[in-house]
């Protein structure tokens, strides 16, 4: 063999050293996102919600021409793999900003009564509790759970001063016996917002926020949504 094949030869045998390694790492990349996609997915499907799916992929076609041997067409194959998996994880991020994960307190919440059926605090017979009641000291902020349009905010009888968030794809939140707004209707509102301070008006028996979750103008059990976001808080959002 002459010197200048030798030459190549150890050129060729670099390059295929630095092109593996550079495929281990966008492997290792690749392994990262769909994790990512994978665990969004999870939290996303522990709320219940029947999320909108992706808009259909254009249509495409043409006979099908193999890779030459040689060429990087397995690099590229995984690149192309992992350009997929982002735009997912991007597209299920937006969408997990748009469900109430959040937590309408700051601290530890301490839920004073569940969700579901009761014995009712005035009348001391059974009823529906459309929400959960949090212990809380009169103007503690209440925040808003996810980002949405607020539709109400006014007084409302029982509910006291109410704000209610519309979220998008039929689901809304209710904050309940607020003392004062900080939100008027109509505003756009940012997950974590506060949107009022905490009470005790309308019907209630002490300061305390009353929180619901509503899907298409059914009350569902806010626990579930709330063990979500700490799931997703867990992942690292």
């Amino acid at each position: 063999r002459t010197p200048s094949r030798d030459r190549l030869s150890a050129l060729e045998d670099a390059a295929a050293r630095v092109l593996a390694e550079d495929a281990g790492i966008v492997r290792a990349f690749g392994n990262a996102a769909r994790s990512r996609v994978s665990r969004l997915r999870s939290v996303l499907a522990s709320t219940g919600l029947d999320l909108p799916r992706p808009a259909a992929e254009p249509p495409m076609g043409g006979p099908l021409v193999p890779l030459p041997k040689n060429s990087s067409g397995g690099f590229d194959v995984l690149l192309a793999e992992i350009d997929l998996d982002l735009s997912e994880a991007a597209r299920l991020k937006v969408a997990a900003r748009a469900v109430p994960i959040g937590i309408p307190l700051a601290g530890e919440l301490d839920p004073t009564s569940p969700f579901g059926y009761r014995m009712d605090p005035f009348t001391r017979s059974p009823a529906l509790h459309t929400g959960v009641d949090f212990r809380s000291e009169t103007g503690a902020p209440a925040r808003v759970t996810a980002a949405g349009r607020v539709t109400m905010a006014e007084y409302t009888g029982g509910y006291g001063n109410l704000v209610e968030v519309d979220h998008g794809n039929g689901v809304a939140t209710r904050y309940g016996h607020l003392s004062s707004f900080a939100v008027a209707p109509g505003e756009r509102v940012e997950a974590g917002a506060v949107i009022g301070r905490t009470g005790s008006t309308g019907r209630s028996t002490g300061p305390h926020l009353h929180y619901e979750v509503r899907i298409n103008g059914e009350p569902v059990n806010p626990v579930r949504f709330i063990e979500a976001g700490r799931l997703f808080e867990r992942g690292g959002g």
